[in-house]
């Protein structure tokens, strides 16, 4: 396992065993498979990480580790909406959607509500 840490942990929490890279392969995609079926994970040398691939693919896994009501909070954010206006139209409490937010944030790696909103433009959340 020499991926970059970060990755790793993401790729866990979005429930898969391992990855290969887009350009293994034939061979290599099969053992990975035999290897996964095996209970063990899968992870290629962190060198072997395309640079400009890796920033998708990690925004990628990040988004789904989103729930179902996460992104619908995310959509209606970007929308420009406020934290009650929110809570109003979905029958939450204020605080319920706050919560969703900081999640939201933290989940994606995000510090700020605008950062959130350029996020979802790149990545079509």
């Amino acid at each position: 396992m020499n991926a970059a840490p970060a990755l790793v942990e993401q790729i866990e929490a979005a429930g898969a065993h391992g990855f290969v890279p887009k350009t293994a392969e034939f061979e290599e995609l099969l053992a990975a498979l035999r290897t996964v079926a095996e209970g063990r994970r899968v992870f290629p040398p962190s060198r072997r990480l395309p640079p400009e691939g890796a920033a998708a693919e990690t925004a990628l896994l990040r988004i789904r580790t989103l729930s179902r009501r996460e992104r619908e909070i995310a959509g209606l954010i970007c929308a420009g909406q406020q934290a009650k206006t929110i809570a109003e139209s979905l029958e939450l409490s204020a605080h319920t959607v706050d919560t969703h937010r900081k999640n939201l944030l933290h989940k994606l790696g995000l510090k700020s509500v605008v950062e959130l909103v350029r996020f979802s433009a790149e990545h079509q959340l």
